[in-house]
């Protein structure tokens, strides 16, 4: 494993509120605060790295202490330096830190916000919403100037995003601002899986399924949002994801096409041109999204993490443009909303279902849409308030799959007949051929899947 030094960033856990009667330097962590990040330490831990390779650093402020001390005990750490450049947010005094220490060491700070953020732009050019308890992992480049690149999170949603603490009857929007927040600490992690194993399609597929799902759950609030910025929010994710979209449909043409082969071992005598084409087209299209991705992807992400932190709460809710979005759009509850938009979603697959025209290549894939959306939503939401019974979930995806399948089938009919224009020759034409045919009934045969579909998997 390549290894690097760090600038590890640390905000402190939850600490008493202001009063007049505590002096800020005294506020001290509450127990949440403690019990979130003994929550968190098993995932710290496994980013910290061996403990004679940090050097710690705290504000001198008690709750900061406090958090460091929880670190320090857990990694088996007896010197914490307290400085109180950390709690003036001096970040000359960081820069001149960092270049004293020896070359492999990493630096490990608990400090505060704003400072925290501040610092974050100023390392990497990007402002990371530091929450309590939060921890970010910066990869340094340079230490003159001292510049650093975002490598890893972790906060206490994180540990554990099936204990969200999500009160059914908190407003709509605080508890899926909470949902938001998780989701866009997935994509940047399988972002950074990517940029580790791009060679790896399931990398490539698991960042755009992140994408995709925290998509679907903004079109789920989209009654909540302002009509502007939800658009906005909606086009900067819609490019992300179309980024890798060419690259994704070469895997799935790929691995189909090894599949065949494997299944068919004498198919192909030798060498096979068609292997060897997908995997070009496969390499020059990695190169080419390759370049600038991280920064494409870290500064819209960052941008929409912010606004969820800071804007997404205190929105007001969009002008209704209907009768139903009028009803969607009033002050609710989680669980109220949740359950009321669910089922408008579910009234809306059932009627698309009933009238969409299998002889359509896009009636189909607009169904198929409704079905990832549709689950989305439930992956999303069961835990939380258990709206639908346990068999819904992988009986929808098994439909959402048989479209899928169709739809693949077409599209890489489309890409084999574009690889063989720009690859001539006997060869190219043979296989092509051959995966072609293998298509077209792969196609058929989920199309007659489709025609018996007659009813959605959930009750």
């Amino acid at each position: 494993m390549e290894t690097y030094s760090e600038i590890i960033l640390i905000r402190h856990g939850k600490a008493d509120p202001r009063d007049a009667l505590i002096e800020d330097a005294q506020r001290k962590l509450t127990g949440n605060g403690i019990r979130d990040l003994e929550k968190m330490m098993p995932a710290l831990i496994a980013h910290l790295g061996p403990a004679e390779n940090l050097r710690f650093c705290s504000s001198p402020l008690l709750r900061a202490l406090e958090t460091a001390q929880i670190i320090a005990d857990h990694i088996k750490i007896e010197t914490i330096e307290q400085q109180d450049w950390i709690a003036t947010g001096d970040f000359s005094a960081l820069t001149e830190k960092r270049k004293n220490l020896e070359p492999n060491l990493s630096l490990v700070i608990t400090g505060h916000e704003p400072s925290l953020s501040e610092w974050s732009n100023q390392l990497s050019g990007y402002t990371i919403p530091f929450r309590k308890g939060t921890a970010v992992g910066f990869r340094v480049l340079s230490t003159e100037p001292l510049r650093a690149e975002p490598k890893w999170i972790v906060m206490p949603e994180t540990v554990d995003p099936d204990d969200l603490k999500i009160k059914r009857n908190q407003p709509a929007l605080q508890g899926y601002q909470k949902i938001l927040r998780v989701q866009l600490h997935d994509i940047f992690d399988m972002l950074q899986k990517f940029l580790e194993a791009p060679q790896d399609p399931e990398s490539a597929h698991q960042y755009r399924v992140k994408i995709r799902t925290f998509r679907s759950v903004l079109t789920f609030i989209k009654p909540l949002l302002p009509p502007e910025k939800y658009q906005t929010v909606q086009d900067r994710m819609r490019t992300l994801a179309q980024l890798m979209g060419y690259l994704r449909e070469i895997d799935v043409l790929q691995m189909e096409w090894v599949g065949l082969l494997e299944r068919h071992p004498n198919l192909i005598e030798g060498e096979s041109m068609l292997t060897n084409v997908l995997t070009s087209e496969r390499d020059q299209e990695l190169a080419k999204i390759s370049d600038g991705l991280a920064e494409k992807t870290l500064s819209t992400l960052f941008d929409v993490w912010n606004w969820v932190e800071d804007e997404l709460p205190a929105e007001p809710v969009s002008e209704p443009e209907t009768e139903i979005d009028e009803a969607f759009s009033q002050p609710q509850s989680f669980r109220t909303y949740s359950e009321k938009r669910f089922n408008s979603w579910k009234k809306k697959a059932i009627f698309q279902l009933k009238s969409f025209n299998y002889n359509e290549f896009a009636s189909v894939h607009a169904m198929r849409i409704q079905f990832k959306k549709l689950r989305y939503a439930l992956t999303m939401l069961n835990p939380l308030l258990q709206i639908e019974n346990a068999s819904s979930l992988p009986s929808l995806k098994k439909l959402q799959d048989i479209f899928g399948d169709y739809c693949d089938t077409e599209r890489n009919l489309t890409i084999l007949k574009e690889l063989n224009t720009r690859h001539p020759g006997p060869e190219m034409a043979f296989e092509s051929g051959v995966m072609s045919g293998y298509q077209v009934r792969i196609g058929e045969e989920k199309m007659d899947e489709i025609k018996k579909v007659d009813a959605l998997p959930l009750h």
